[in-house]
């Protein structure tokens, strides 16, 4: 399998199929990017859902999910606050 690129979509069906064989090599790591992108794009989707129908403030300690939270809202036009705070002691 080729390597995935930026650029390259990753599908739901591709990632499907992949994890009903058996994986070797670089198609493990090729399967396990891909699943986690899906259930980061599955969180995201309910994190806009839930904060939407309970008029709740997106929150997160993490500037890579606050950054990726509002490109994905800009993207698909969604009006939601989205906070990042800094975590101090860990």
């Amino acid at each position: 399998m080729a390597s995935i690129s930026a650029t390259r979509s990753i599908d739901v069906e591709t990632t499907q199929a992949m994890s009903r064989q058996r994986l070797h090599g670089t198609d493990v790591i090729q399967f396990d990017y891909r699943w986690a992108l899906i259930k980061t794009s599955a969180s995201l989707i309910y994190t806009i859902q839930i904060s939407q129908q309970r008029k709740l403030v997106a929150v997160t300690d993490s500037s890579a999910h606050h950054h990726l939270l509002t490109r994905t809202c800009e993207r698909d036009k969604v009006s939601l606050k989205n906070l990042c705070i800094k975590r101090d002691g860990y």
